[in-house]
């Protein structure tokens, strides 16, 4: 009975360390499932009845529900959610975990120690929320703990569900160490309500204390107890439901005014779809079919939600559950009154103020399958037994004993069947973050990584290649199989400073300048084992599976890798190239950065660079061997933040400016740019002083109107000749447009204030201009190596120009796209222009809990967590996302991801966790990255940091392990209907 007892304390703790860790092939709530299972049914025999599993109308239309909830997910739900997640894998554990509950809890001293876990459950809960509160209260305004239960809104629903508990049990006999235990958990609960901060948990409070006044005695008294007890500790709290209610700032209103939105694209979802709903899960999809959001997300209401998704059967049940439960515990709370044993009473009263409470919340937050909420349903169902039983006992028999000799001498459930029921029940506590495949079910890769299970039809082509399979864009292998690229940035010794090079040399107890090839090979096995895939950008060249720099020896771990030629910053430095935005003139465009603008593509230069940057003979002399190398996937073109314009436009929230309207600016020459660094010097001068760009885009204008007459028509200008007249930037020429002219307008971001026929022009070049770039580069890459992909600039922004996009398209193989922080409207803009497969830089961190706490966090708040445990649940909760996005027509466009990256970095005036690693080289896996001496799997030191971080790499490993599964199913359904 000990192990039931434990799987309700950790019930509202779905992301703890100890309970999601994997033992072998299961985690560890899986293990507590199964045993607990295997206790009920040998208890069985025991029992003089069977489990009164309908004996009650609440569980009745409970059973009722969770079928039709998984009745509708066979029918319309996403058949490539993995099943470990799923509402039918939820709801089938609900089921197992009724038949649990009626089985075991059989006695009053069973039922008083499963309320005393409840209540134990939230108050460890609340620790955690305290000591969250303690550690990053002051990292952030506004921020609010609750990690260990899912969020705050979820740790205010399981608080308000467990508190009342406690409580009615102070009203029972007691031993004093119980009667503490009761009153220690209430504070600490109370502590973390009011830390957590959720308005909707203070009306649900609220909700609550009512019920509670009307049955007291002196109702009166008891809502000015309550009040006393609550009201100042919130009003005094930095952070509480009441300062987010009466003052709250920007979040919280959009907060608010997003949840409105939400509840009322729910209900027209419902209007639309009043008998099934769109199936369970299916609400955050649906959801951009009908509103258009900044973000998508669950409805934050379950009453709607539930309407949603199930229709007005799946509503009508729910309610009634919950109808049934009230009236079921308001009978026993009146019956038992007059004679019962008094902890029947209570907790039928505990029960009704608690779910009243939730009720309330529950209108803020989708929590239609909470695990407390039900158990406290299924709690319920074991009272009026228990009450009944009381009653009928004889005098002197004591109603604590268990009920005996049901189904004595029956044949045992055959092993297996119990088993695998347990499977079931160990997810209904185990989180979804944690769900993975077990390691002998890993699936096998072939050479380079491909999954050898999922074959694609074609000859296999000796080279990474990418397709489209019905509806699923895919990498596939050289040996012909497919592919989901986890590329990672930077795998070099650059980023870590000094000190990385230092601490290398010291763990690879290697002497030399850098230990290059034990810490390649160890960096390759470790990525391996974390479940990436293939060197990104940006990495040393001494990782790669093949030779370079005249190198015979290479990397003794192979992993296929990306290439970056980074044609426009060198082509600067090297070739004479000029910079469009360092000749705009700097009293007209306040603030552009003019040190690596936008180059002059148009410049035979240009080009020339593009072809020699392609080739790499520095680095590859003999270009057959890269051309030649099965490991390379292709080569990115350029680092994008060179590429100023490519970014996301002002209106899309960005801040990358209009590049017609730049070139337009420009001044027609340039015979020095100071910023420039060529070797060790700063600036250079220009030869060939000529900016062609802007001759081109004279050239496109005159091509477009054949006269200056016809252009000034259509722009409303003043030009004099296609030429210069008095020079620039005061000249009446076209060729001295500095931007000073009032139909150019001076919002050189939106041209908002531009004539129609400039705006539009403006536009038409920056595709002309997009497109000549990506036209060179492309062509010089296959003209080098014909033989592998033409990947983007890494990485393009999803809200970049739309010209740039439609460009991109028609010239990449595969987009690189920016980034956890876009919304799923922003990816589908960007497939939808490009009409391309991407893939997606990313990174998250926790720069609380790195090294590098100590410094100022300069930007990156969006994808900043408190912990590394939140930083890998953000990331696993990320790869899901973009493994699963479709697009409105169907496709599945992502073929992978490209982390940022290797190490932290703490070069080039940065501080940031952006690492797999620390500068000390230790993973943060939660065992390297401490203080203790120890080492790695390898035998390498590890440890010696100067304080323990926490477990990100644990989530990454199994995040990527699901991949296999959504990936199988996709193709699985692409190739059947194609």
């Amino acid at each position: 009975m000990i192990l039931f007892y434990l799987l309700v304390t950790v019930m509202p703790m779905i992301r703890h360390p100890l309970w999601t860790d994997i033992v072998g092939d299961l985690t560890v709530i899986k293990y507590l499932g199964i045993a607990c299972l295997v206790y009920a049914v040998f208890y069985l025999p025991s029992r003089e009845t069977p489990p009164p599993i309908f004996a009650t109308w609440q569980a009745r239309f409970f059973v009722a529900f969770a079928l039709l909830v998984i009745g509708l997910f066979l029918a319309y739900g996403d058949p490539l959610l993995p099943f470990e997640i799923s509402p039918l894998m939820s709801f089938a554990s609900f089921l197992v975990f009724l038949f649990l509950t009626l089985t075991v809890v059989d006695s009053l001293h069973r039922l008083r120690w499963v309320l005393l876990m409840a209540v134990g459950s939230v108050a460890y809960a609340s620790l955690h929320v305290l000591r969250e509160w303690q550690k990053y209260g002051d990292m952030a305004a506004g921020y609010r703990p609750g990690w260990v239960t899912g969020d705050p809104n979820y740790y205010s629903i399981s608080a308000l569900l467990c508190v009342p508990l406690a409580i009615y049990l102070l009203r029972t006999e007691q031993p004093r160490w119980e009667r503490w235990f009761c009153i220690g958990s209430i504070v600490v609960t109370v502590l973390g309500l009011t830390f957590a901060a959720s308005r909707g948990g203070f009306v649900g409070m609220a909700v609550g204390a009512i019920v509670m006044a009307v049955h007291a005695k002196h109702r009166l008294r008891t809502l000015a107890i309550v009040l006393v007890a609550t009201l100042p500790l919130m009003v005094i709290a930095p952070s509480s439901p009441l300062s987010r209610i009466f003052s709250p700032d920007i979040h919280d209103t959009y907060s608010a005014d997003h949840r409105m939105a939400l509840a009322a694209a729910g209900l027209e979802i419902f209007q639309l779809h009043p008998l099934t709903g769109v199936g369970p899960g299916n609400f955050k999809d649906f959801l951009q079919h009908v509103v258009e959001l900044d973000e998508y997300h669950v409805a934050h209401n379950s009453y709607v939600e539930v309407m949603a998704e199930m229709g007005l059967p799946g509503i009508l049940l729910f309610l009634a559950a919950i109808i049934a439960t009230f009236v079921s515990l308001e009978r026993v709370r009146r019956a038992s009154a007059s004679g019962d044993p008094p902890l029947i009473a209570r907790t039928a009263e505990a029960l009704e103020v608690g779910l009243a409470a939730f009720l309330a919340a529950a209108f803020f937050v989708s929590a239609e399958a909470h695990r407390l909420f039900w158990f406290m349903i299924f709690l319920s169902t074991v009272l009026p037994p228990l009450a009944e039983r009381s009653r009928a006992s004889a005098p002197g028999k004591s109603p604590e004993a268990p009920l005996r000799s049901f189904v004595q001498g029956s044949h045992r459930i055959p092993l297996l069947v119990l088993t695998s029921v347990g499977c079931l029940l160990g997810d209904f506590a185990m989180p979804s973050h944690v769900a993975a495949q077990s390691a002998d079910a890993l699936p096998a890769l072939d050479e380079h990584g491909g999954y050898k299970s999922l074959p694609i039809a074609g000859k296999a082509s000796g080279f990474f290649r990418v397709e489209k399979l019905g509806n699923r864009w895919v990498f596939v292998t050289p040996e012909g199989h497919a592919f989901w690229l986890r590329a990672v940035y930077g795998v070099d010794i650059t980023d870590g400073g000094a000190s990385y090079i230092e601490n290398l040399k010291k763990k690879y107890n290697d002497p030399s300048y850098i230990p290059w090839w034990p810490y390649v090979g160890q960096a390759a096995k470790r990525l391996k084992a974390w479940g990436f895939n293939a060197f990104g950008e940006y990495s040393s060249q001494y990782v790669f599976p093949i030779g370079a720099y005249g190198r015979r020896e290479t990397n003794p771990e192979k992993l296929p890798f990306i290439r970056l030629i980074n044609p426009t910053l060198y082509s600067r430095q090297s070739f004479g190239v000029k910079d469009v935005l360092f000749g705009t003139d700097p009293a007209v465009t306040p603030g552009v950065w003019r040190v690596g603008g936008f180059p002059d593509v148009f410049d035979p230069a240009f080009e020339r660079a593009a072809r020699h940057f392609a080739r790499d003979e520095e680095a590859f002399p003999r270009l057959e061997v890269l051309s030649k190398a099965s490991w390379l996937i292709g080569t990115s073109m350029d680092d994008r933040d060179y590429l100023f314009g490519f970014g996301a436009i002002r209106e899309l929230g960005g801040w990358h400016m209009h590049l017609g309207w730049m070139v337009a600016a420009s001044a027609p020459s340039q015979t020095r740019n100071p910023e420039v660094w060529r070797g060790a010097t700063k600036g250079v001068s220009y030869a060939d002083t000529k900016l062609y760009t802007k001759y081109a885009f004279r050239d496109f204008l005159r091509e477009k109107y054949q006269t200056v007459e016809a252009l000034n028509a259509a722009w409303t200008a003043k030009y004099t000749t296609w030429d210069s007249d008095g020079g620039w930037p005061r000249g009446a020429g076209v060729l001295d447009e500095s931007g000073r002219n009032p139909w150019m307008g001076k919002d050189f971001y939106s041209l908002k204030d531009s004539t129609p026929r400039v705006k539009a022009d403006l536009d038409e070049w920056v595709g002309k201009l997009a497109d000549r770039y990506f036209s060179v580069v492309a062509a010089a890459i296959r003209a080098g190596d014909p033989n592998h992909l033409v990947f983007s600039p890494a990485a393009l922004s999803t809200r970049a120009h739309p010209k740039v996009l439609e460009a991109a398209g028609r010239h990449c193989d595969v987009l690189q796209v920016e980034g956890p922080w876009d919304s799923d409207t922003m990816y589908e803009r960007a497939y939808g222009l490009a009409k391309r497969p991407l893939f997606i830089w990313t990174t998250f961190m926790s720069h609380s809990d790195s090294p590098l706490a100590s410094t100022k966090l300069s930007g990156w708040e969006s994808v900043n967590f408190p912990t590394q445990e939140a930083r890998g649940q953000a990331y696993a909760s990320f790869v899901r996302r973009i493994v699963t996005f479709r697009t409105s027509d169907g496709t599945y466009p992502f073929v992978g991801l490209d982390w940022w990256a290797w190490t932290d970095k703490i070069t080039g005036g940065e501080s940031n966790n952006f690492g797999l690693v620390t500068n000390k080289d230790n993973a943060y896996d939660g065992k390297e990255a401490v203080t203790a001496v120890g080492k790695d799997t390898w035998g390498y030191p590890t440890g010696s940091e100067a304080r323990n971080h926490g477990d990100f790499l644990s989530f990454v490993r199994r995040a990527h392990e699901e991949v296999f599964s959504a990936l199988k199913s996709q193709l699985a359904a692409s190739m059947g209907r194609k």
